[in-house]
């Protein structure tokens, strides 16, 4: 795999692709979908307020006494429309997002053109891990323009942590870019330190495949449950 910011791991190594022995493929569960749009609802509810404000002053300059019910209906119908986007780009990238797990390692690849890879040996730790990064400052401008400040927090989970290859595509944004460049990076290997979720591979629950072949393959991980 050529990564997009740096170099291929070790040379001549053979990674299983689905069909082969050996390659399972995991996909994360239709209810993931949730996880990515609920995070937005405090954002969905100002936009409502924003979009009432604006369409109580417009039907009540146009009718006196429609304000309200105007501006109501102005932000039910943005939110339907926001909220209908949202859910649609996050079914796509659920319904898009491929675990293949082997003897060799892991690798992710998503509808966006991002790819990660990370052999067994090289994954560091079992630990909390970024399924979603958010934009700085795009809830704090929102809130700017409406007087009200809105947070927009990160999805997080629980996953594996490690140094491997990734391929982040031309069209991501440059503030997402410049972010995953900061990551640390292996000075020997010249590997970035990455992480692939347990969600990213099916339900969070002690019946996640990628969670079983963790346990098979790096039971040293789990060590420190044991006492």
């Amino acid at each position: 795999m050529v990564d997009a910011q740096g170099s291929n791991g070790a040379p001549g190594s053979y990674w299983p692709v689905p069909g082969q022995p050996g390659a399972v493929v995991l996909r994360p569960v239709a209810a993931s979908v949730w996880r990515f749009v609920l995070p937005f609802l405090p954002l969905l509810g100002l936009l409502f307020v924003v979009m009432l404000l604006l369409g109580s002053i417009v039907f009540e300059t146009a009718a006196e006494g429609i304000g309200v019910l105007g501006g109501a209906a102005v932000g039910l119908v943005a939110v339907a429309v926001a909220a209908w986007s949202l859910v649609h780009k996050a079914r796509r990238a659920v319904t898009g997002t491929t675990v293949v797990v082997s003897p060799t390692g892991v690798e992710l690849r998503d509808t966006q053109g991002f790819q990660l890879r990370m052999r067994w040996p090289d994954v560091t730790e079992v630990g909390t891990v970024h399924d979603q990064l958010t934009k700085p400052g795009a809830a704090r401008a929102a809130g700017r323009r409406s007087g009200a400040m809105v947070h927009v927090p990160e999805l997080r989970s629980q996953g594996l942590k490690g140094w491997g290859e990734r391929v982040v595509p031309p069209r991501a944004p440059q503030w997402l870019r410049q972010r995953l460049a900061a990551q640390p990076r292996d000075p020997r290997t010249g590997l970035w330190l990455v992480a692939i979720s347990f969600a990213s591979a099916g339900p969070e629950d002690h019946t996640n495949q990628l969670l079983a072949h963790t346990r098979h393959h790096r039971p040293d991980l789990f060590t420190w449950h044991q006492g």
